[in-house]
């Protein structure tokens, strides 16, 4: 389940490198990927006695070693492999792992596992801004087949929503941004209806006022006014709200749906809050929320030209608000998804939050490619939610991520650097990994033989909670090119990826830049030890796999670069919209985590 880049540990006495008179950290084989497609595999064998723990975190595996304190003791000694600490441990105490990877349980749930019953929320923008058109070009056919194809998803939408499309002469058509959504959404319930009948969506709108639209059992509701700026309000309108099964709504959820008009302002924060509720009725849920513009009326305002959002209380309220938004949401065990529209600006640097830490998904699209989009953002399974990940490693050892290392922290021999980390995460699917890198102390001893141990707390979609112990040994060189020798460059590609596109997302351009550059070297770097023709097919797949995403990330980090030295300059007075970069960034370091579903 968790796989190291290279068969050694490379203990490197430089952990910085020149780059252009600037220090940044060098890319090296020291890397993890952790990955969870097994977490929902009930053939591994369970336990329910927790394996001791060493004050380190550490828990007692199939590598340890047992020995008597003294003769004639019922005590015997487990010297830690990862801190030194002797544990004297009593008879019930004394169990340890027989395989490197044991599941336990903490928590058995008689609940039937479902996802077929779980919820989709669309939450839809039905602003003014949505009448804006687009052109399709095409031949006779083309439009006959799409006009065909609207009357069979939607009731009588030839004769009302085509008086939203502009049919002009030259093969030529126009047709509105919700048009578009309507078409695909009609779409997609088709689908639902047919493959999955138990699965419940819902249908949430969004103007001046947040629609909540009726199905059989719950007449529609609108809050508007006052209530757009209470977030308790907004959450107790659908507090005893659930939703029935497609199988009972279809009809009515297509008809809400043809009756959707484009008008007035953006109430999207209200709109998501409402969503999320929703949808946080059943754990592995999802929102998708289609919007093609701010916020910019009720909570999670973030229009700057709005006079009150240009006060810091009113900027830092509105940045909270995601914030708190992304960990409720993170915590029901829901996903939330965005989608929105070429040349708009929807500030996706807020919304962003809410979709990393519920690891869904984000796109800007075209009216063409949004059933495909949608087919994406649902194409994953979800396996576990409220996912808990503790690892340790040998004390010589350090355990850095990311976020820590956004400014090039933690480089300073006098920082303390732990030899454990641990992160919580709301969802993941069953063709995620992530990766995670590792170095050895500036000071550290010499070292033959190290170990890593990863504690994986998480809840399966019936209820059941488990913990997952994986333990392995790695050794250690300090021999650069042995370390480099036969590595996963897959994993190398995707934790250079994730991290560049990490930094980028926190504005850190040109780290992000000096990273991809590093990555791709090393990626050549590797066909320098080619021992046969498999081993170069499997370098050069990778290669080309990645090199797409990260060119195009390093096109937009020089753009984004370019930008902020014009700003500085005075040569250009206001930032434009962040939604390409954040989108861009985004979509890399989700490619990075989902690459092998791709191959």
């Amino acid at each position: 389940m968790f796989k190291f880049a290279s068969k050694f540990a490379y203990q490197n006495r430089r952990r910085q490198k020149k780059v252009n008179f600037r220090r940044v950290e060098e890319i090296s084989t020291n890397v993890i990927s952790l990955s969870f497609e097994s977490l929902e595999d009930r053939a591994f064998d369970t336990d329910q006695h927790i394996p001791y723990e060493c004050k380190c975190g550490a828990c007692l595996n199939s590598f340890s070693i047992l020995e008597p304190k003294e003769e004639k003791s019922e005590k015997q000694v487990w010297v830690c492999e990862f801190c030194g600490e002797r544990n004297e441990l009593i008879e019930n105490e004394k169990i340890k792992a027989e395989k490197p990877q044991v599941d336990y349980l903490i928590a058995i749930s008689d609940k039937e596992e479902n996802q077929e019953d779980e919820i989709v929320i669309f939450c839809v923008d039905t602003s003014g801004s949505m009448c804006t058109t687009y052109e399709i070009q095409g031949t006779k056919e083309d439009f006959q087949k799409i006009k065909k194809t609207q009357k069979q998803n939607i009731p009588n939408f030839a004769d009302d929503s085509f008086q939203q499309i502009q049919r002009l002469p030259q093969n030529q058509m126009y047709i509105s941004r919700l048009d578009c959504l309507k078409i695909a959404i009609q779409s997609q319930i088709e689908s639902f209806y047919r493959d999955s009948p138990n699965k419940r969506v819902g249908l949430v709108s969004f103007s001046n006022i947040v629609k909540i639209h009726e199905d059989t059992r719950n007449p529609t509701k609108t809050l508007e006014k006052d209530t757009l700026l209470n977030i308790e309000e907004i959450k107790n309108s659908v507090s005893k709200r659930n939703i029935p099964a497609i199988k009972e709504t279809k009809r009515l959820l297509q008809s809400n749906l043809q009756n959707l008009e484009d008008n007035g302002q953006t109430a999207l924060g209200p709109a998501l809050v409402v969503s999320a509720e929703l949808a946080g009725k059943k754990e592995g849920s999802r929102v998708i929320l289609c919007t093609d513009g701010k916020s910019n009326i009720g909570i999670g305002n973030v229009d700057d030209d709005d006079e009150l959002n240009k006060r810091d209380d009113a900027k830092e309220n509105m940045e909270s608000f995601y914030t708190q938004l992304a960990l409720e949401c993170k915590n029901k065990g829901i996903m939330i998804s965005v989608m929105t529209f070429d040349d708009t600006d929807c500030n996706l640097e807020q919304i962003s939050k809410v979709v990393q830490e519920t690891e869904g998904d984000m796109d800007i699209v075209k009216p063409t490619q949004i059933q495909d989009t949608f087919k994406e953002f649902l194409s994953a399974k979800i396996v576990a939610t409220q996912v808990r990940i503790k690892i340790i490693i040998h004390k010589n050892m350090f355990i850095y991520d990311s976020a820590e290392n956004q400014n090039a922290k933690k480089m300073d021999e006098n920082d303390e650097r732990v030899s454990s980390h641990y992160e919580e995460r709301g969802n993941v699917s069953n063709d995620e990994s992530i990766t995670f890198n590792y170095d050895f102390r500036d000071d550290s001893p010499e070292t033959q033989k190290v170990f890593v141990q990863f504690q994986i707390e998480y809840k399966l979609l019936d209820g059941t909670i488990r913990k997952r112990i994986l333990t392995q040994a790695l050794d250690v060189t300090e021999n650069e090119d042995k370390a480099q020798e036969d590595i996963d460059l897959d994993i190398i590609n995707a934790n250079v990826t994730e991290r560049s596109s990490e930094a980028a997302l926190h504005n850190d351009h040109q780290r992000a830049l000096d990273l991809t550059k590093q990555g791709q070297a090393l990626g050549q770097n590797a066909f320098r030890f080619v021992r046969n023709e498999e081993q170069r097919n499997r370098y050069h797949t990778s290669n080309m796999a990645y090199l797409p995403v990260q060119n195009m990330m390093m096109d937009q980090l020089n753009e984004d670069i370019q930008e902020m030295q014009d700003l500085s300059s005075g040569r250009r007075s206001k930032t434009k919209s962040k939604d390409k970069s954040v989108n861009a960034y985004f979509n890399a370091k989700k490619f990075s985590k989902h690459e092998k579903k791709r191959k």
